[in-house]
């Protein structure tokens, strides 16, 4: 990738995880959710495997299993 699509990619997912008000660090951003945003072309695909990492990373799936 250039220079150009990685800060499109990276201000993309910057503002996708406040968007969701996910609590997570700039570097699980940078190491867990950058990626998905760079593999993912599909928007849907794309949507539904950041809000599955972000719950991982946060821990929510752990709660709904107890639920």
């Amino acid at each position: 990738m250039n220079d150009s699509h990685d800060r499109d990619a990276l201000r993309f997912t910057l503002g996708w995880v406040s968007t969701h008000d996910y609590a997570i660090s700039g570097s699980q951003v940078l190491l867990e959710l950058l990626p998905i945003t760079r593999r993912h072309a599909d928007l849907v695909e794309r949507e539904d495997a950041l809000h599955h990492t972000a719950r991982r990373i946060t821990g929510a799936d752990q709660v709904l299993a107890s639920v």
